[in-house]
């Protein structure tokens, strides 16, 4: 399974992926330290992000060597600062697998949001995001990855 964990600011962080969970989980680093030793808004922030590009891929089905997700909005929500563990969770999503695999296959385009909150490790609240998502069918790459696995 691809993960975004494999993305380079993702691998600095430290996130990696639970796959029985399926959320993302940021270890609390010197890293991820604001002044005064809570995680950083910023590194939620990214944790959240990411955990919404990863619905895309485990639950939309979506093939990052052919398709192109580009982030078109966020909206987040700050609720108080956290300590130890981060884990990443998806709420709700606008778009189902079915709808985004036809959109993808008939447009070459699918516009979604995707909602996603971050927790402390206690299970408190720390972040409330919605990501909408603009992703693009690289038909050039999918025609190629056809072409190079005859069944």
């Amino acid at each position: 399974m691809k993960s975004v964990c494999c993305i380079p600011i993702n691998e600095h962080l430290g996130l990696s992926y639970d796959d029985a969970d399926s959320c993302l989980i940021m270890p609390h680093t010197r890293k991820v330290s604001n002044y005064w030793g809570d995680v950083s808004f910023c590194a939620q922030f990214t944790l959240a992000e990411s955990a919404s590009a990863q619905f895309l891929i485990d639950a939309l089905g979506m093939d990052p060597d052919c398709d192109l997700p580009t982030l078109r909005k966020a909206e987040i929500k700050f609720f108080k600062p956290t300590r130890g563990e981060s884990r990443s969770h998806i709420v709700d999503s606008t778009c189902s697998r079915d709808q985004f695999q036809q959109a993808l296959s008939e447009r070459g385009k699918v516009s979604l949001t995707v909602v996603a909150e971050v927790r402390s490790e206690v299970g408190e609240k720390s972040v409330s995001s919605s990501f909408s998502w603009l992703v693009l069918r690289n038909r050039q790459k999918t025609e190629q990855a056809t072409d190079d696995n005859p069944q």
